[in-house]
């Protein structure tokens, strides 16, 4: 068994836990789930960073209107 320290695993994991427990219920009711997950270290899961750029751009699309 290897126990070394990967950063970013618990981040990766808990994602695939959240989308295993909830994507169904989702998919079924026409919502879209957006896992965010981070570890106790900051590191984020990837759909986490992804929806976090996808607001940014929101963000600075609205400022640059201004």
């Amino acid at each position: 068994m290897d126990n070394r320290f990967v950063a970013g695993q618990a981040a990766l994991k808990a994602e695939s836990s959240k989308v295993a427990k909830h994507e169904k219920a989702c998919l079924e009711n026409q919502h879209v789930f957006i896992p965010f997950a981070f570890d106790t270290f900051g590191s984020l899961a990837p759909e986490a960073v992804e929806f976090l750029n996808k607001v940014q751009q929101v963000v600075n699309s609205n400022f640059s209107n201004l």
